[in-house]
């Protein structure tokens, strides 16, 4: 993923279309699960790119990320889902602060 990371606004993100061929998925298709679920990508998760120079319309930071992951129902979704999961969890020891 590091390799295909772009900064924008001083922000890690990933393009719709990096993001569709990580999850195995059309860009029209993850661009509709996307809108029929943007509630949960708020704007610390979901950059429009409306500068008229680019290809792609938006790019999603790790928090999208996660959210795509979770809105799709590929096995390559499933999968990398758990896995960021997991990463984050270990990482961050979200459990371990939270009982404390």
């Amino acid at each position: 993923l590091n390799e295909k990371m772009l900064s924008i606004n001083g922000k890690q993100v990933l393009t719709e279309n990096d993001l569709a061929i990580l999850f195995q998925v059309t860009t029209n298709e993850l661009i509709k699960k996307v809108k029929a679920n943007i509630s949960r990508f708020p704007p610390d998760f979901l950059i429009e790119l409306n500068d008229g120079t680019r290809k792609c319309k938006y790019a999603f930071t790790w928090g999208g990320i996660m959210q795509v992951a979770s809105i799709l129902h590929t096995k390559r979704a499933v999968e990398l889902h758990l896995q960021l999961i997991r990463c984050y969890v270990k990482e961050a020891g979200v459990f371990d602060k939270f009982i404390s």
